[in-house]
């Protein structure tokens, strides 16, 4: 199954990745009451139907109904360019949701021992979004694919292809929701990860 997704920045030239739903851990995503995984296309004899326009992956993931929100992905910092700062970005949809209206979730970036830490937002109502920008939570934007993006943090690629050290190294990413009120409706796409430009443009698959 396709499950990664590799593309170069046209504005810097440095490597995009993107990690799919399938490619991710994603607590329960098994359970059928909690989960339900999508096709992007449906064939029907001589017809193929697009359910997930706008999807680079075979599969994306719908929460269904669930209290805990645990999501997480790590990524080769050899598979990245060198000298690079790159942002991470939770790729998602909402669909009918409920339990994100308002509430705050908790996206994490670690190498090795060193974790830093985001509080983002999903689903702000309108008049909180001035609000959360003081408060420095992070918020979805639109992207040009039609799915909406969040940003988890940030990291830079030393010389050497890794962290702190300069050597290579794994890079870990989390988003967690928890609380006593039941979510659903969160269909995810993936995380991707770009070279971090003052302009948002998500990278293009090579083809």
């Amino acid at each position: 199954m396709h499950m990664q997704s590799i593309a170069l920045d046209r504005r810097t030239g440095s490597r995009c990745l993107m990690l799919s739903a399938s490619k991710l851990d994603v607590a329960s995503a098994n359970n059928d009451h909690h989960w339900k995984w999508i096709s992007r296309e449906v064939e029907e004899g001589y017809w193929k139907m697009t359910l997930i326009p706008g999807s680079r992956f075979p599969k994306v993931a719908e929460l269904l109904s669930g209290v805990n929100l645990e999501i997480n992905g790590e990524v080769d910092t050899a598979e990245l360019s060198r000298q690079t700062m790159y942002a991470f970005f939770f790729v998602f949809e909402l669909s009918y949701p409920f339990g994100f209206l308002g509430r705050i979730q908790e996206a994490s970036i670690t190498l090795g021992f060193h974790t830093t830490q985001h509080t983002v937002c999903l689903s702000p109502e309108r008049e909180q979004q001035s609000f959360w920008r003081q408060n420095l939570v992070k918020t979805p934007q639109s992207r040009s694919d039609g799915w909406k993006e969040v940003e988890m943090g940030e990291f830079y690629v030393k010389e050497g292809g890794g962290g702190g050290d300069g050597g290579r190294s794994a890079v870990h990413m989390s988003l967690n929701g928890f609380g006593k009120n039941l979510k659903g409706g969160l269909i995810v796409h993936g995380i991707e990860v770009r070279p971090k430009t003052r302009i948002r443009v998500p990278c293009k698959a090579m083809k």
